[in-house]
């Protein structure tokens, strides 16, 4: 009787170390497996790119390339273009036939009636004449409206800069007309001729920051 139970128990123990075994093996060949993909995975860009496309714009994967927004001072850009004005007033221009030409056309297409809104008709269309050879010195490429690297360029001659989210807030400040990103020359008259609407906040709140101001207001009520 005694040998049949312990050939029974070594039976027994034989079998659960064929089945550690086995499962050891199994647990390996898995590691490996997951090893050998992973591996196949970071090298493989077309594998990342169908991931990407599967992905598609989720908002539970987080964009890795995109940059924290920074909060603009919209008053000290706003008197940025106000000293921006007055520098300009006061720089002195070499003035040749061909800028008298491009001047004429300027105005030519513009309704000036409209834009002199003073009883000095004589004086407002040579301040406007002014206004025009500047608009035209600094619109490069012809177009009759002036793009965020023209307006940089014309703060920089006066010796005033801004950084990068400043300049898109002061091509929003002159785009005062038709918001399409521009500064056409009836807009840019309006910022000449100091009619620009000063903002009614000091600082340009970012997207984040006014969903926490929604979601506070939400906490309150």
């Amino acid at each position: 009787g005694g040998e049949g139970e312990g050939g029974m128990i070594q039976i027994v123990l034989t079998m659960f170390t064929y089945i550690n075994a086995y499962s050891f093996c199994q647990e390996l060949l898995l590691f490996g497996t997951l090893a050998y993909a992973t591996l196949q995975f970071a090298s493989n860009p077309i594998l990342l790119d169908a991931i990407k496309e599967i992905a598609g714009d989720s908002p539970e994967i987080p964009a890795l390339n995109v940059k924290p927004q920074k909060v603009v001072d919209v008053l000290k850009v706003f008197t940025s273009l106000q000293e921006l004005n007055t520098r300009l007033r006061d720089m002195k221009y070499e003035s040749s036939p061909l800028d008298a030409l491009g001047s004429m056309l300027t105005l030519q297409s513009q309704d000036v009636d409209n834009l002199c809104d003073i009883d000095d008709k004589d004086a407002c269309i040579a301040d406007l004449d002014t206004a025009a050879r500047i608009f035209n010195r600094y619109d490069l490429n012809g177009d009759q409206r002036l793009e965020q690297e023209e307006v940089r360029l014309m703060l920089s001659d006066v010796g005033l800069n801004l950084e990068e989210e400043e300049m898109e807030e002061a091509i929003r400040i002159l785009d005062s007309l038709n918001q399409d990103g521009y500064v056409g020359f009836d807009e840019f008259v309006a910022f000449w001729q100091n009619k620009l609407r000063q903002p009614d906040v000091t600082v340009a709140t970012t997207n984040s920051e006014k969903e926490e101001g929604k979601r506070n207001e939400f906490d309150r009520q």
